[in-house]
């Protein structure tokens, strides 16, 4: 969210702000989902694109062996959501990005004004043993 303020290609961004609807196949009923953005900048030849992003773990894009159940369900869930959600912003004139916390470090890394120092977490004082 820092990087979407800090960047002054984004004209705007909005956090599961949509709705879209999708069918499971694993309980076979219909659903909400919410995107994790929507974001809307101006790129380089001044045009204007607007991309639904998913940020999720590299490893959930990686689809499980059938022993793992529940790792596999969740995969077959989330390849419900994005194709609903790659259809939705089809017809909403958008692009929809799987992106991983890999991408969002690089990205974000890249885009640091060099003034920005990382914040240091306070460390726990030391404290002596005391042998009786």
């Amino acid at each position: 969210m820092v990087f979407f303020d800090d960047t002054p290609a984004i004209l705007w961004w909005q956090s599961e702000e949509v709705i879209v609807p999708y069918y499971s196949p694993v309980d076979e009923k219909m659903h909400r989902y919410f995107p994790d953005f929507i974001i809307c900048l101006k790129n380089k030849h001044g045009e204007i694109r607007k991309i639904m992003i998913e940020i999720k773990p590299e490893s959930d894009l990686r689809e499980p062996t059938k022993r793992q159940w529940k790792k596999l369900k969740t995969w077959t869930v989330n390849q419900a959501k994005w194709a609903a959600a790659r259809e939705w912003c089809k017809q909403n004139d958008m692009e929809f990005e799987v992106m991983t916390e890999r991408h969002i470090s690089n990205t974000y890394a890249k885009a640091l004004p060099s003034n920005r120092k990382k914040a240091k977490t306070p460390r726990k004082p030391r404290t002596k043993k005391v042998v009786a």
